[in-house]
Parts: C-alpha cells; sequence; structure tokens
C-alpha cells in the first residue's frame, strides 16, 4: 500500500425530527426519526472519500 497523506476531513452531523410531519413513514416505520454523520476525508492522490455512519435513534 502506497502512502496516502490526509489533507483535510469534514464532518457534518445531519439530525431532523421527521416523525414531525411523518415525513419517511410507512407502514412498518410509524415513528421515523433518522440521524446521519457523514464524514468526507480528502487525500491528495484520490479525492474525497465518503463515510456514512446512520441510526434510527436521535442522541
Amino acid at each position: 500500500m502506497k502512502d496516502c497523506k490526509i489533507t483535510s476531513l469534514e464532518i457534518r452531523d445531519i439530525r431532523f425530527h421527521s416523525s414531525d410531519n411523518l415525513d419517511g413513514s410507512d407502514a412498518m416505520n410509524l415513528d421515523p426519526d433518522y440521524s446521519a454523520a457523514y464524514i468526507d476525508k480528502f487525500d491528495f492522490q484520490t479525492g474525497p472519500i465518503w463515510f456514512k455512519r446512520k441510526s434510527k435513534y436521535l442522541n
């Protein structure tokens, strides 16, 4: 594996209460509250690489 230098990271924490307007609700998910954390990793050779972690419950 070649050496890689990470040039920057951008972290976004995206949370919203979708159950207020029942956005994303269906027959199986009646109380949909979602959150997600996104990390964009930038390095000199490959450009951006995205990582995503999502969970059902808001903290």
